[in-house]
């Protein structure tokens, strides 16, 4: 199994400390549409790329283990599994029409 491409764990943690917004916009730049941050034991993948994003979001193959019960990452559509997830998907629904987007 080959992993995403991604910046090391130092370089994670220190981007974030500087820039946490910014980190993710230049992940993008370098990496590509999937980057992988691996720091302090968790693992975090950026989707940036709309058909992969979808596929993340709604096939069932891609159930997200979540392991990162922090006060700073909570318990969004992004973190969040089975039905606590499709409540907030279906509140987020809309969002994702191509109308809306």
């Amino acid at each position: 199994m080959t992993l995403a491409p991604g910046p090391s764990s130092l370089q994670t943690i220190r981007q974030f400390l500087k820039d946490p917004l910014q980190m993710f916009v230049d992940a993008q730049i370098q990496w590509g549409d999937v980057v992988r941050f691996a720091a302090m034991g968790y693992e975090l993948y950026q989707v940036t790329a709309p058909d992969l994003a979808q596929e993340v979001l709604t096939h069932p193959q891609f159930e997200m283990s979540v392991s990162m019960d922090h006060p700073f990452v909570g318990h969004g559509l992004a973190n969040n599994t089975g039905e606590s997830w499709k409540n907030q998907r279906r509140l987020m629904q809309p969002h994702f029409h191509q109308r809306a987007v």
